[in-house]
């Protein structure tokens, strides 16, 4: 019945970002927390995930001396990890997930998507709307006014960069194909 107005928020100040990433490191790699700063002041989602891989062993904390192989190692390890969870069968998550990464926010009720996708992933229409849902319920994604979009936003771009670009920087024509068979739509 009431609605609460929160102030804007605003970018993390480094001395911020610094405190936030020494929080999530603890104190067996707090040394650390300077340099996770310097790597992810501008999202400080990746500080909290890329602080508690390493808190967990789970990546080197030897990512840190390289802005782009940090951000890399904290999305792969994140998807992976998201990956593991979602059932196995037809569906291609990555594949999934790259196309609505190009889309997005996109209906997943609109017939024409659904008749193109489903050439696209090699998938029936109801599994390419029960992965959607199953994607919705692991929180990859958000639903808001009947249009998805992959959260957060830079996972989102980090999976359609890793979609059009092959490890040596070379195009994949994947930006081609979605072109191609959406851009008359989408």
């Amino acid at each position: 019945p009431s609605i609460m107005r929160l102030p804007t928020l605003n970018s993390l100040q480094f001395r911020d970002a610094e405190a936030l990433a020494a929080e999530v490191l603890g104190s067996a790699y707090g040394y650390l927390a300077r340099q996770l700063a310097s790597v992810s002041a501008d999202t400080p989602l990746v500080a909290v995930i890329g602080g508690r891989l390493i808190a967990r062993n789970q990546i080197s904390p030897l990512l840190l001396s390289n802005e782009e192989d940090f951000r890399h190692g904290v999305f792969d390890r994140y998807l992976e990890e998201h990956e593991k969870l979602l059932p196995s069968g037809p569906v291609v998550w990555r594949e999934l997930l790259s196309l609505i990464a190009a889309l997005n926010p996109l209906s997943i009720a609109d017939q024409h998507f659904l008749d193109v996708a489903t050439v696209f992933l090699r998938l029936r229409n109801d599994q390419i709307q029960h992965a959607v849902s199953t994607l919705e319920e692991h929180g990859l994604l958000l639903r808001r006014g009947g249009l998805v979009r992959i959260v957060p936003d830079v996972l989102s771009d980090y999976l359609l960069e890793q979609a059009c670009f092959g490890h040596s920087n070379e195009p994949t024509r994947f930006a081609d194909e979605v072109f191609a068979r959406f851009g008359g739509t989408h």
